[in-house]
């Protein structure tokens, strides 16, 4: 038969006397803490030989504990927690700002076009050729006008020639 020799806090250990208490330091409910114990292991002490009696627990043991949990089963303390609210409260804010900057751009977006509409009305009202020709089929497209003829004169000649 297996002895359980259990050791005695060190003396500057915080010692946590219940389930609450242990529940309240890893920012969990009480029953999560308990289902803990039975399935990861969390380590808790009783008294020499009561399964079902008081518990207490040293927040060093939890810490280690904590940090020995694989990824896939990742167990957060109130200081990761508190961290991950901070920034999901930074990713809200900034999604609220990324969305204010959208608005602003579809409103700027509708008036600029609005503005370019009014323009050629206007200039097709004037009744003065237009300096770039409407796409046949949308007449919303308009092509660019056709480059400006290329001097090809210089590309016959030899480079030394042409270098002067």
């Amino acid at each position: 038969m297996r002895s359980q020799i259990q050791e005695s806090p060190a003396p500057n250990d915080t010692v946590l006397n219940s389930w609450k208490e242990i529940a309240q330091y890893m920012g969990r409910a009480v029953r999560t803490v308990q289902r803990w114990e039975r399935t990861l292991r969390l380590p808790v002490r009783r008294p020499h030989g009561k399964q079902r009696s008081a518990v207490l627990a040293l927040k060093s043991d939890i810490d280690l504990w904590l940090q020995r949990q694989p990824s896939g089963r990742a167990v957060h303390t109130r200081e990761a927690l508190e961290s991950m609210r901070n920034a999901a409260h930074t990713l809200h804010q900034n999604m609220l700002t990324l969305v204010a900057k959208n608005e602003r751009l579809q409103h700027e977006l509708a008036r600029t076009l609005a503005l370019s509409i009014a323009l050629e009305k206007n200039h097709r009202r004037s009744g003065k050729k237009q300096p770039v020709e409407a796409h046949p089929a949308r007449p919303d497209v308009v092509k660019p006008s056709p480059p400006l003829p290329v001097d090809n004169s210089l590309r016959n000649e030899p480079a030394s020639s042409a270098i002067r």
